[in-house]
C-alpha cells in the first residue's frame, strides 16, 4: 500500500501537469481529449497495480525466480551458489535474471510474497506506457492520434495480464518500448546535445532489455541495425552519436554477450569480478526454439497452425497466458484495424517515423516468428508493434468516419470492461484447489508448509500434485519457506536438469515406503495419496485444501 499511494501521487502530479498543459491548447476539441485521457489513465493503471494477489497463488516460474532473488538478497548468491549471476540456472534449464533483481528491493523491503514479487513487474509495465505518453506528447500534435494510441495501449489484455505476475521474461517488451521512445525523441529534438543524450539512453535500454530475455538476442542485433541505418538515411543521426551510443550499448552488453558464449558453445563458469558468467549443461532453447525440437520437418505445420491461432485468436495451449476470446488486443476485432492502417498508409505513401520505428521492430521480430514456438509469452516481443499498428488503424477510421466514434468506442469499452471482470475472476481463489492446473498458479501448498514449520518435524517429505513435477513443487515451497542455499542438494537429470532433490531437512520426493518415523511428516497432494500405499491408522492426519499432512509423533 505504501508503495501504490506513492505511486499515485506520482500519478496525480504527472496529471495535473499535464491537465494543467491544456489551458495552452486553442482548439477545445484537443483539450476534451486530453481530459478525458487522464481518468483513463488511472483506470489503466489501477488495473495494472490493485489486488497484485491476484492471479490467487503463485506460478512456478514466479517462485524459483524470487527464491533466487531472496537468496541473492540474503547471500550475494542465487539457489546455486552463483554469486550475482547474469543468467539464473534455475532448474537446469536457466531463467533471465533481470527480473530478479528488478524484484529483489521489493523482497528486501516487504519479505516474500506475491505482492512484493510482481511489484516491480507492475511498476515497469505502468512506467513504459506512462513514459509512451509522455514521448508523444513531447513529440506529436495530433491529440486524437495520441489519445487513440494511448487508450487502446492501457486496454491491451495482454498488458495488464503480463503486468500482474512476475514472469522473467516479461520485462523485455517495456525495456525496448523505452528504449525506442528515447529513439523517437532524439528524432525528433532540434538541440544536438539533447539528442545525443536521448540516444545514448535508447542504447541502453535495448542492451539491458538483452537480460530481459534470452529471444530477445534474435530480435534485437537487427533492430539496431535498422533503426541506425534509418536515422542514417534520414540524417537524424551523427557518427559520432552512433559511436557514443554503440560503445555504451557494447559495454552495458558485455556480461550478456560472455554467457551467450558459454551457452552455445558449453564454456565453464567463471566470474567477471562478482558476477558470475554461469555455464550450464541444459539449454532452454530446447524449449523455445523450433530447430531444436525433433522431429524438425513435423514440427513446421504445427508451427504454421499454432501460429495462425496465436496471431488470430490470440490463444495458445497455456491457460495462465490468455483468457478466450480477447487475445492480446482483442485479435478478432483489431485485425481487420491493423489491415486497415497498412492499407491507408501504403496507399498514400505517408509513413511517419514512429510508424517506421515500429515497423522496423516488428519486422525485426521475423525471426523469432520463424523459429520460436508460437506463445504469448515466447512472442511477448511481438505484441507492441501489433498494438501501435493496430492503435493507428483505429486512429485512421476514427479520424475519416466520423460517426464511427459510436461503434468503435462502445465496441472495446464493453470488451475491456468484460475481459478484467472475467480476468478477476478467473484468477480468483474459486478456480484454485484441486483445480489449480487451469490457470497455473497455486496457492494451496502454503498452509501445509507453514503448518509443518510451526511443528519443527525433524525430518518433511514433499509429494506434489500430478500436475506440478518435483522441482515445480519445490520451487513453491521454498517460495513459501526460504531456506538457506546453501543446505540445497541438487540432483541431475537427463538433459542436463539440475533439480533441487532436499534443502536440509526437507525432502522433495517420498521414500520407498511411507512409514510411521518419529517426528517425520509427509506431505502429500490429495491427488495423489489415494493412489498410495498408506495404513492411515498408524498416522495423524491434518487436510488441507489439496494436500493432508502425516506424521507420526
Amino acid at each position: 500500500m505504501t508503495i501504490l499511494i506513492f505511486l499515485g501521487l506520482l500519478i496525480l502530479f504527472f496529471i495535473l501537469k499535464k491537465t494543467y498543459d491544456t489551458k495552452t491548447f486553442d482548439n477545445h476539441n484537443d483539450k476534451l481529449l486530453y481530459n478525458y485521457l487522464q481518468p483513463i489513465l488511472i483506470i489503466g493503471i489501477l488495473v495494472r497495480t490493485v489486488y497484485l494477489m491476484y492471479p490467487y497463488g503463485v506460478f512456478w516460474d514466479e517462485a524459483i525466480n524470487a527464491y533466487d532473488a531472496w537468496c541473492i538478497d540474503n547471500y550475494g548468491v542465487d539457489q546455486h551458489l552463483a554469486s550475482y549471476p547474469v543468467y539464473l540456472e534455475s532448474w537446469g534449464t536457466g531463467q533471465s535474471a533481470l527480473y530478479a533483481y528488478f524484484a529483489l528491493p521489493f523482497i528486501k523491503l516487504f519479505g516474500m510474497s506475491t505482492v512484493a514479487h510482481r511489484m516491480a513487474m507492475a511498476l515497469l509495465s505502468c512506467s513504459s506506457l506512462l513514459f509512451f505518453y509522455w514521448t508523444l506528447t513531447k513529440t506529436q500534435r495530433n491529440t486524437l492520434y495520441t489519445f487513440t494510441l494511448i487508450t487502446f495501449f492501457l486496454i491491451s489484455p495482454w498488458h495488464i495480464m503480463k503486468s500482474r505476475w512476475g514472469l522473467d521474461c516479461n520485462v523485455c517488451p517495456d525495456l525496448v518500448l523505452i528504449g525506442l521512445c528515447f529513439f523517437i525523441l532524439a528524432y525528433y529534438s532540434p538541440i544536438i546535445k539533447k539528442q545525443t543524450i536521448y540516444y545514448i539512453l535508447g542504447f541502453s535500454f535495448l542492451a539491458i532489455a538483452a537480460y530481459g530475455y534470452g529471444v530477445s538476442w534474435l530480435m534485437l542485433p537487427f533492430m539496431v541495425i535498422a533503426l541506425v541505418v534509418y536515422l542514417i538515411r534520414k540524417k537524424k543521426i551523427t557518427t559520432k552519436q552512433i559511436l557514443l551510443g554503440g560503445t555504451v550499448m557494447l559495454l552495458l552488453a558485455i556480461p550478456i554477450i560472455l554467457f551467450a558464449f558459454n551457452l552455445f558453445f558449453d564454456g565453464e563458469e567463471f566470474k567477471l569480478g562478482p558476477i558470475t558468467i554461469i555455464g550450464m549443461e541444459a539449454k532452454r532453447d530446447s524449449q523455445t526454439i523450433l530447430m531444436s525440437q525433433e522431429p524438425f520437418l513435423r514440427k513446421i505445420g504445427v508451427h504454421i497452425h499454432d501460429s495462425a491461432r496465436l496471431l488470430i485468436k490470440g490463444a495458445d495451449t497455456l491457460n495462465w497466458n490468455n483468457i478466450e476470446p480477447w487475445g492480446q488486443f482483442y485479435n478478432i476485432i483489431g485485425i481487420p484495424f491493423i489491415l486497415y492502417y497498412f492499407y491507408v498508409k501504403l496507399k498514400n505513401k505517408n509513413l511517419s517515423a514512429i510508424d517506421m520505428f515500429f515497423i522496423i521492430w516488428a519486422v525485426s521480430c521475423l525471426p523469432i516468428l520463424l523459429f520460436v514456438s508460437p506463445n504469448v509469452n515466447h512472442w511477448n516481443l511481438l505484441w507492441f508493434p501489433l498494438l501501435y499498428f493496430c492503435g493507428c488503424g483505429i486512429y485512421l477510421a476514427l479520424n475519416k468516419f466520423k460517426k464511427s466514434i459510436y461503434i468503435i468506442v462502445p465496441l472495446f469499452s464493453i470488451c475491456f470492461f468484460i475481459f478484467t471482470y472475467q480476468y478477476f475472476n478467473y484468477y480468483s481463489p474459486k478456480n484454485q484447489g484441486v483445480l489449480w492446473e487451469y490457470s497455473g498458479f497455486n496457492y494451496t501448498v502454503q498452509e501445509p508448509v507453514k503448518f509443518v514449520q510451526q511443528r519443527e518435524f525433524d525430518e518433511v517429505y514433499y509429494c506434489g500434485s500430478k500436475y506440478s513435477s518435483m522441482d515445480n513443487g519445490a520451487s513453491m515451497i521454498l517460495f513459501y519457506m526460504p531456506l538457506d542455499p546453501h543446505s540445497i542438494v541438487h540432483k541431475k537429470y537427463d538433459g542436463g536438469l539440475n533439480l533441487i532433490h532436499s534443502c536440509g531437512n526437507n525432502f522433495f520426493y517420498l521414500p520407498d515406503s511411507i512409514i510411521p518415523k518419529a517426528n517425520t511428516a509427509y506431505v502429500i497432494s490429495e491427488d495423489r495419496i489415494g493412489t498410495l500405499e498408506i495404513d492411515f491408522t498408524l498416522f495423524n492426519r491434518q487436510d488441507f485444501d489439496s494436500y493432508a499432512v502425516l506424521w507420526n509423533d
